[in-house]
């Protein structure tokens, strides 16, 4: 029987045809695919039947419409594997072993089995879980996740909890070696095993930023963030069907009552003038529209000074502290602003660092595709309301955090990201201007574009802002 590697859409793709137009939408967005359809009519579907490699594909195509079709062909299937769409499946004659799901814009495949046989052992982020009936293997450090469908594939990965070396592991679960190693090459592919190195320990071990994590908190991180899943993401209300949602209010528990006093708040408000604490926390909101001038690079810079500058700075053998306008756990402060310039009165578009210290923006990257779609996912996150003035992204150095704190470190991220969510909010309105924080982003687009490591320094939250709609006066600091 031939061993041979098939093709699928990934799990989350759904065909849509409606309207004349055919669209393959996933969790990324809606890739139109109706002039696919009308050049090469019956291939979106064989690709849906896990019936065909891309040999054979592209052996119809010219088949049916000779040269034209192969060329009509080999563009589009550069789109599709461009955008995470194509999964491939092990089979061994009609037996199907094992499946390989594209889960981000890093998945990069190749079908040939692992050749050398240097030992190989599982990564401790290595997790194998139910779902829907298949049994699941999935990696963090990967932009794929592998269905296993063969029983023998277990004893395999049994055997990978130690150091083991390709050829015996075939041997170990009666499969045979072409079939064990092109399940490692699939293994490879989503991260879920490292190689040895010298000094005995796995590879993965001598990432000064991957050996600090907890398995728990880069999953948390890694599904809680765009780019390494193809889980349900955001507002998807999937109990609607199954459980009435929880009332906005918990019932009374206890007829024992103690009225409390309020403050008499018009008074505060009135006391403490437009711009008094109570007055801006009062009026405190999610600000998702803006004025047609674009907030100044005057009023940036003010925001961020009172938002995070450092304020005073404390070295000493643990590392040290700062403090800042915001709160931080344990005053470590492991977030870094970068601010993504759209429109910005004074300041060219494009990537910058803000440095808290010296109270500056270090130009980072100009504006590419990959800047235009994170400002593009920041705006679906704020309804369509507006066209992006500034989105200012939070990045943890997650190591700042995690050599201090074991267990609850990425907890401690979080927290830092709400305070500093809330300080954002309470300054926007106290200037005058209009913030909105973002519920998710691409923690991989974010690497992309910023060239750092995503284990290292990656996005954990971002916030919208720009002059508020009915502030037209001219741009405060222009130049």
């Amino acid at each position: 029987m031939a061993l041979e590697f098939t093709l699928t859409f990934r799990p989350d793709a759904e065909i849509a045809r409606e309207t004349g137009k055919v669209m393959l939408k996933t969790q990324f967005g809606a890739l139109n695919l109706t002039r696919l359809e009308s050049a090469l009519p019956g291939l979106i579907d064989r690709i849906g039947t896990a019936s065909y490699d891309e040999k054979a594909l592209s052996g119809w195509a010219m088949a049916e419409k000779g040269m034209k079709g192969l060329s009509v062909f080999n563009r589009w299937w550069e789109v599709l594997v461009g955008n995470a769409c194509i999964g491939y499946v092990l089979k061994n004659g009609e037996t199907s072993l094992a499946r390989i799901n594209p889960l981000g814009y890093g998945f990069s495949f190749d079908t040939q089995p692992v050749r050398d046989n240097a030992p190989r052992v599982l990564s401790r982020f290595t997790l194998l879980r139910r779902r829907d009936g298949d049994m699941l293997l999935e990696c963090p450090k990967g932009w794929a996740e592998i269905v296993c469908m063969e029983p023998r594939l277990f004893t395999l990965l049994f055997s990978l909890s130690k150091p083991s070396e390709p050829a015996a592991l075939a041997e170990k679960s009666n499969l045979s070696e072409e079939e064990g190693r092109a399940f490692l090459s699939m293994l490879e592919c989503a991260g879920a095993i490292c190689r040895i190195a010298p000094d005995g320990e796995p590879e993965e071990e001598h990432h000064s930023a991957l050996a600090q994590w907890d398995v728990h908190d880069l999953y948390f991180h890694s599904r809680s963030r765009m780019g390494r899943h193809a889980n349900g993401w955001a507002s998807t209300y999937r109990f609607r069907d199954r459980f009435a949602p929880l009332p906005q209010i918990k019932s009374s528990m206890s007829d024992t009552t103690i009225n409390l006093s309020k403050p008499d708040i018009d008074a505060l408000c009135r006391d403490g003038g437009d711009t008094g604490f109570f007055n801006i926390l009062e009026k405190r909101a999610s600000r998702r529209e803006y004025a047609k001038a674009p907030v100044a690079v005057k009023e940036l810079g003010e925001f961020l000074y009172h938002c995070y500058r450092v304020k005073e700075k404390f070295d000493d053998e643990l590392g040290g502290v700062t403090f800042r306008p915001t709160p931080g756990g344990g005053a470590l402060h492991s977030l870094e602003l970068y601010i993504l310039v759209n429109a910005c009165a004074g300041l060219a578009p494009g990537l910058y660092y803000y440095h808290p210290m010296r109270h500056r923006l270090e130009k980072v990257s100009e504006p590419t595709a990959m800047t235009d779609r994170i400002l593009f996912l920041g705006q679906n996150m704020m309804l369509n309301k507006d066209t992006p003035q500034v989105e200012i992204i939070f990045a943890s150095r997650f190591q700042r955090i995690q050599w201090k704190y074991e267990s609850i470190a990425y907890s401690v991220i979080l927290k830092d990201v709400g305070c500093l969510y809330q300080t954002m909010y309470l300054v926007a309105e106290a200037m005058g201007l209009s913030g909105v924080a973002l519920g998710g982003g691409d923690a991989d687009l974010f690497a992309a574009v910023s060239k750092l490591d995503y284990f290292a320094e990656g996005s954990v939250g971002a916030f919208m802002l720009g002059r508020r709609k009915g502030e037209e006066h001219e741009a405060k600091g222009n130049s």
